[in-house]
């Protein structure tokens, strides 16, 4: 089993956070409590992101490869995550450490 690292993401409304970051092309892999979601992890870009049911307690910024959602060179999230995309960006395969 691989160690993963996660970004988290604090936002007062995870599913508004969510639906905004899907359109961008992440898919969703948990959620829980199953009956009164505080936590969403989603998966994307290798890259995976941890939102959590909270008061917004800083800036988050993330480069992404590509924006499935639009032609826009930056787009901010329901809670204010600069999201900037660059066609720049080199695919690398990175081996996980042991």
């Amino acid at each position: 089993m691989h160690k993963i690292a996660q970004v988290i993401i604090v936002c007062p409304n995870i599913n508004e956070e969510m639906n905004f970051f899907v359109k961008l092309g992440f898919k969703l892999r948990q959620i829980f409590p199953a009956d009164n979601p505080q936590v969403l992890v989603l998966s994307g870009f290798n890259l995976l992101l941890r939102l959590t049911k909270g008061e917004v307690i800083g800036k988050v910024e993330l480069q992404l490869p590509e924006n499935q959602a639009g032609k826009q060179d930056q787009m901010v999230s329901p809670c204010g995550v600069n999201i900037h995309f660059s066609q720049a960006l080199k695919t690398e395969v990175v081996k996980p450490e042991n």
